[in-house]
């Protein structure tokens, strides 16, 4: 099972926990960390797509689409005001500022989900921003890859396997493995990735995820597996139901809730219930 360290980090299940404990607390608080903490990785799993390098860099750009879609989001959810006055001067001409499809620095990501993280979103209306920027953002992202999944069959793990080639069209540095755990279950782990402890930007990241397995699937879950977790790594456990794929990543369904239980999923769409 392949494994990659961090440029400037300490290797993965590194020694400063104390952070690494306090984003499992507050993911846990949103609804989106078990009580108990589960198994690390399914015993059965196997790496699907590695790390393309063993040493992997921190991300230090990433493309203005992104930003200015979840900005757009923030209007459209009611919460510009908010967000605008939690900026500092400069942070806000810098980021309303920003032209569309750019490559900007990381620190204006950090700045801007640290900012929604100040906010203190309920964890519906973070999953309705992921959905929702997910729905701005696939085509300009994702279009090579969905291409190529209309001519192969629109199935989730032509989604995973082309996970390199979406992270380059929106992120400069960082690295993403895949593991395979079940037909119908991915282990997607994000490594290199600065905004990974800012407890926002994981669960948003998470229902994003979903909804773009939405593109591949009739239904998706997600869980954000914490002990994978630490301040430049964020994983999330991915499931879904064959069948219809949706043809936009809008109509997301909540995830049910993380401590209740096995997972039970709707009958895809057009089967009928008796």
């Amino acid at each position: 099972m392949r494994s990659a360290r961090v440029e400037g980090d300490a290797p993965h299940g590194y020694e400063a926990r104390p952070r690494s404990l306090r984003l499992f607390h507050a993911l846990r608080s949103i609804g989106r960390c078990p009580v108990t903490i589960p198994h690390t990785i399914e015993p059965m799993a196997e790496v699907f797509l590695p790390f393309r390098t063993s040493i992997v860099k921190l991300a230090t750009e990433v493309r203005s689409t992104l930003i200015m879609s979840g900005i757009q989001t923030v209007r459209a959810q009611g919460l510009f005001s908010r967000y605008s006055e939690s900026l500092s001067p400069e942070a806000r001409e810098r980021i309303l500022g920003l032209a569309a499809g750019v490559w900007v620095p990381v620190d204006v990501a950090v700045t801007h989900y640290t900012t929604m993280d100040r906010l203190g979103i309920d964890q519906s209306t973070i999953e309705s921003i992921g959905a929702e920027v997910a729905a701005r953002t696939w085509k300009h992202i994702m279009a090579p890859t969905f291409a190529r999944a209309k001519r192969v069959g629109r199935q989730p793990w032509e989604h995973f396997r082309h996970a390199h080639d979406t992270l380059t069209n929106t992120w400069r540095g960082s690295d993403v493995q895949v593991f395979k755990e079940s037909p119908t279950q991915a282990l997607c782990e994000w490594a290199g990735q600065p905004c990974a402890a800012i407890p926002y930007f994981v669960a948003s990241y998470g229902s994003y995820m979903r909804a773009l397995t939405n593109l591949f699937s009739s239904r998706a879950f997600y869980r954000i597996v914490p002990e994978r977790c630490s301040p430049t790594t964020l994983a999330v456990r991915l499931s879904w139901v064959e069948g219809e794929p949706h043809e936009t990543p809008q109509g997301v369904q909540p995830s049910p809730p993380i401590d209740a239980g096995p997972s039970v999923a709707a009958p895809p769409r057009g089967t009928k219930r008796h």
